[in-house]
């Protein structure tokens, strides 16, 4: 029974764990200078984490058939995406 179980239990802990990284994001582009939170530094750093964001889960999407390779491309893009609509917050 345990074993049916274990599974579900990981699905949690990757949602858990995208969900911190995400708020990591969110708390990382807080923590920036208040230069960077206005004009242009902030249209580069928008447009720079969206690149990153889509190319990451571009990768991630095409190496799922790889082991492993999927999910650490997976967290970088929680992390990013948290940090891309901070910036889009602030513009």
């Amino acid at each position: 029974m345990a074993l049916q179980i274990a599974p579900l239990i990981v699905a949690e802990l990757r949602i858990l764990i995208s969900l911190y990284l995400f708020m990591a994001g969110i708390i990382l582009f807080h923590l920036l200078p208040s230069i960077l939170h206005s004009g242009e530094y902030l249209n580069w750093l928008l447009g720079g984490s969206l690149l990153v964001s889509i190319t990451g889960l571009g990768a991630a999407i095409y190496a799922r058939h790889s082991a492993g390779h999927d999910r650490g491309l997976f967290i970088l893009v929680a992390f990013i995406v948290g940090f891309a609509l901070a910036s889009l917050q602030f513009t």
